[in-house]
């Protein structure tokens, strides 16, 4: 999907189309990052995953390809009386970004941002790159192959999805060490992503 897509998809009369709570897995594990972490946050749409971690005192940079989607997680950010300096947006295209930044920030998170498997490999090595040494945290849910076909969300192209052994070699080969890699059947509640699915959840840390 392109920018005119997604903006369409997030224009405000749709309300928010993952709800306004933070994903799961996001919530599980915000206990792992350091007080007032820096966090990019790629994919980040409405926001719900950002607000979370910036009424924690993270800040969160956080990039999409949607305007519209942008907008909707600064007003989301607005409503939860978040400080505007912990929030900031960006309109990034992943297909054409040169960097996400270098040894900059204390966790990366990527939430249902599912990518072509040529685009995915790119963009992991963009990632290992912003992560701080020795201490930077990879945070990720995506959907697998499995789960196309069900019904409950995600994408129904497989190579839009990611096979956990795949995506352990991928860290792996960018320098990133596995802390937590699960291969996952859970119930999924999170706006039109609904029911029994097949996700992958990672942890990853720059060595």
């Amino acid at each position: 999907m392109n920018s005119e897509s997604w903006d369409k998809r997030y224009n405000p009369a749709n309300g928010f189309l993952y709800g306004t709570l933070p994903n799961d897995f996001v919530a599980a594990q915000a206990h792992l990052l350091p007080p007032n972490s820096r966090i990019l946050s790629i994919g980040e749409g409405e926001g719900r995953n950002a607000v979370h971690l910036a009424k924690m005192g993270h800040s969160v940079h956080c990039i999409d390809l949607s305007k519209v989607g942008l907008e909707k997680a600064v007003a989301l950010a607005k409503e939860n009386n978040v400080a505007s300096s912990l929030i900031t947006t960006q309109v990034v295209d992943l297909a054409t970004v040169e960097t996400l930044g270098t040894h900059t920030y204390d966790a990366v998170l990527s939430i249902w941002c599912h990518l072509p498997s040529s685009l995915e490999k790119r963009v992991v090595q963009l990632v290992a790159a912003a992560l701080k040494p020795r201490s930077g945290l990879f945070i990720l849910e995506h959907y697998t192959p499995k789960n196309v076909g069900r019904g409950t969300g995600g994408p129904q192209d497989a190579d839009l999805c990611i096979d956990p052994v795949v995506l352990k070699s991928l860290v792996e080969e960018n320098g990133l060490k596995v802390v937590f890699l699960g291969d996952v059947e859970r119930e999924v509640s999170e706006g039109f992503h609904q029911g029994l699915s097949a996700t992958v959840q990672l942890i990853a840390q720059q060595k």
